[in-house]
């Protein structure tokens, strides 16, 4: 019979039996970051770079699952290229334009008149055509920035380079912006900036209203305290009145950084409590509230419908006189 010695406390030096156990140190690999930019030459009128603003959001929205899984973090920067100075900054050659990584999506530039930008400036102007698989796009398709993207997520380089060296503006862009000061010193119609949280819904519409109310007397804008796309059934509230908004582009106040406004208007209270400084000549402020988007699709529809005629009703009386008034909470 064998003796057991009750004073042992182990087994005999076997591997991992009597050494306390150490869990394994797992490093974590730091994310990967691809930047994305949208350069544009204006969001408030030109289609072309409206579209091309959705088109990048649909994109991301569709890969969202891919850079999550790869552990791959999408940095967007979206910036108006609005005056010859930022154009040189980002050495810009075409509006709109898609870069990764400081590499321009598009391989070669093409061009086409933009009844939109000549529109705005007073002059013809011609703006970006986009080409994918052989055909010809006013509007960069959703396939094209995704293969973009997936080329700088797996290893591989975005269509075309956009190489160091000394900038020259193309005479396309210089005739924009000295039209565009041209208008502005010529201008006599004040500019009224509506802002809301996320310009999706009240300020979109606020925007379409006082341009198509008295848009032969103001200029119209909108942004948010944050972009976060355009609600649909605001677009559908506005088609009942026959104006089109399906291609406006949500926008943050951080993309008209630079713009002047007669009238500063914001929308909601929380627009007021969290809106930084804004230069404006005169602030107004009126609370609409929020359309609701719960019940029936009729309940929906009636919701919008009825702060879109809210909304109407206040700018025709602040703005239906030649002098726009301060306005009661």
């Amino acid at each position: 019979m064998t003796k057991t010695d009750l004073n042992k406390n182990c087994c005999d030096g076997e591997p991992g039996c009597c050494t306390p156990a150490v869990s394994p140190i797992i490093m974590e690999k730091p994310a990967r970051k691809i930047t994305i930019d949208f350069l544009y030459l204006d969001l408030s009128v030109c289609t072309r770079c409206q579209g091309a603003g959705t088109s990048l959001d649909d994109a991301l929205a569709e890969v969202a699952g891919v850079l999550a899984a790869t552990g791959v973090e999408a940095a967007v920067n979206k910036v108006n290229v609005n005056t010859a100075a930022r154009a040189e900054q980002y050495q810009f050659i075409s509006s709109p334009a898609i870069r990764i990584d400081g590499r321009d999506i598009q391989l070669d530039v093409r061009e086409s008149l933009c009844e939109s930008c000549g529109d705005l400036c007073g002059d013809q102007v011609d703006c970006r055509v986009w080409v994918y698989q052989g055909q010809e796009y006013t509007v960069p398709p959703k396939g094209m920035i995704i293969e973009a993207i997936l080329k700088a997520v797996y290893g591989g380089q975005p269509s075309a380079g956009n190489e160091p060296g000394a900038y020259v503006m193309p005479d396309n862009l210089r005739n924009f912006y000295a039209a565009m000061t041209r208008g502005i010193q010529m201008s006599e119609k004040p500019k009224v900036l509506f802002i809301c949280s996320y310009n999706s819904a009240r300020s979109q519409m606020a925007e379409a209203l006082l341009r198509m109310l008295y848009g032969d007397r103001f200029d119209s804008y909108s942004a948010g305290v944050a972009a976060s796309g355009v609600d649909l059934y605001a677009v559908q509230a506005m088609e009942q009145l026959g104006v089109d908004i399906s291609e406006h582009c949500s926008k943050s106040l951080a993309e008209l950084a630079g713009m002047e406004f007669d009238y500063v208007v914001t929308v909601c209270d929380a627009a007021r409590e969290a809106c930084p400084y804004f230069p404006g000549r005169q602030v107004l402020h009126h609370d609409f509230a929020k359309p609701s988007n719960q019940g029936s699709e009729e309940d929906i529809q009636a919701s919008y419908a009825r702060v879109r005629d809210e909304l109407r009703a206040w700018i025709e009386k602040q703005f239906g006189t030649q002098s726009p008034g301060e306005d009661s909470v």
